[in-house]
């Protein structure tokens, strides 16, 4: 049987293989292979099987699914350019939302993202756009901002009336009763509760919302 703390002895060539790239490629996690619903391999790099971590960029496919749920029950649409909720982006009047999935819209920050000290979402956002530059170069090509994405989960926020993590929350974590999730913001009782595994990195709080 195997314990969730325990690195398991990879007996075939192919397992090798696999710890060979995923300590290559420097994951730090946990990944577990199920076949036919038992437990194939498991293997841990830090913490265990229980352990949390931050995801990151993982976080934008999961404010994409959120963007799309909103488009359902038809708040806005693709279409709607992010005049409508933030006029004073630059080059608001052209890029839709749909260039803001797409990371198309030409926008870039000329700073660091967001209010520093942190006092609501609204000045965060406010704050943001002034530090924001349009390249008109880039408009309509693939350009990967973190940047697009937090103003994907302002304008959540703007057509629900509710924060992101609320959406979120409802959206994911309480539908599928997941008892390992939470903010990286949430107090130090809860993130011990969740088993969070801190890597030692920089957290910056202004971005981590959507990236």
């Amino acid at each position: 049987m195997i314990t969730p703390n325990q690195h398991l002895v990879l007996q075939s060539e192919k397992a090798q293989k696999y710890k060979k790239l995923l300590d290559n490629a420097g994951l730090k996690g946990n990944l577990t292979i199920y076949k036919n619903k038992q437990r194939r391999w498991q293997y841990t790099t830090a913490g265990d099987a229980n352990s949390s971590y931050l995801i990151n960029s993982v976080q934008k496919e999961l404010t994409a699914g959120l963007i799309m749920r909103a488009i359902s029950e038809n708040k806005f649409s693709l279409d709607d350019k992010v005049a409508k909720f933030y006029p004073n982006v630059p080059n608001a009047q052209n890029i839709s939302v749909l260039n803001l999935l797409e990371m198309t819209s030409g926008l870039d920050p000329t700073g660091p993202m967001g209010d520093a000290p942190y006092n609501n979402d609204d000045a965060n956002a406010q704050k943001m756009i002034q530090d924001t530059h349009y390249n008109e170069q880039n408009f309509g090509k693939g350009d990967y901002q973190d940047l697009d994405y937090i103003l994907l989960s302002h304008i959540l926020e703007k057509v629900n009336g509710q924060s992101y993590e609320t959406l979120f929350n409802d959206m994911y974590v309480y539908p599928l009763k997941l008892k390992h999730t939470d903010f990286v913001w949430a107090d130090q009782q809860k993130l011990k509760e969740i088993d969070f595994l801190f890597n030692g990195q920089n957290v910056d709080m202004m971005r981590s919302m959507a990236c």
